[in-house]
């Protein structure tokens, strides 16, 4: 069975919500297992694992890759949508900027309305600024 200081990481990295070393953690004790002839319960923890890495990926994660088309499949596992924990009520913006990022998520959650209208949201924004100053949002068409 999985060492003591296995368990004992195992779960300091699920308190701490620290996801990497939770998997790689789980994935150590796997391996151990494995190496002390337990192959069914390894081959049974991996899959395990690797099921609850693709359902965070799949939405029940603030972090899941990104679509891409069949022509950029290459670029599926360098693209990543975060989802931040703070939400825009809570930002204190300029006016113009609060009112133009509001009216581009309104879009996105009303994306079957527009269709039904022949229209569609935007997808793209234009950060403009020096760098290191924050960006000003523009909507781009």
């Amino acid at each position: 069975m999985a060492a003591a200081n296995q368990i004992k990481s195992l779960i300091r990295s699920f308190a701490e919500g620290d996801e990497e070393r939770f998997y790689a953690t789980a994935m150590q004790i796997a391996a151990a297992e494995a190496r002390n002839g337990h192959m069914a319960l390894a081959e049974e923890l991996k899959k395990i694992i690797d099921k609850a890495k693709a359902v965070k990926r799949h939405g029940l994660s603030i972090v899941k890759t990104l679509p891409v088309n069949a022509a950029q499949k290459e670029l599926n596992d360098l693209l990543e949508l975060v989802h931040p924990k703070e939400k825009l009520k809570d930002m204190i913006l300029p006016f113009g900027l609060q009112k133009s990022l509001k009216r581009v998520l309104d879009e996105q959650k009303k994306i079957d309305l527009l269709r039904q209208n022949n229209s569609f949201p935007r997808k793209k924004l234009l950060f403009v600024g020096p760098p290191g100053c924050g960006k000003q949002c523009l909507p781009v068409s």
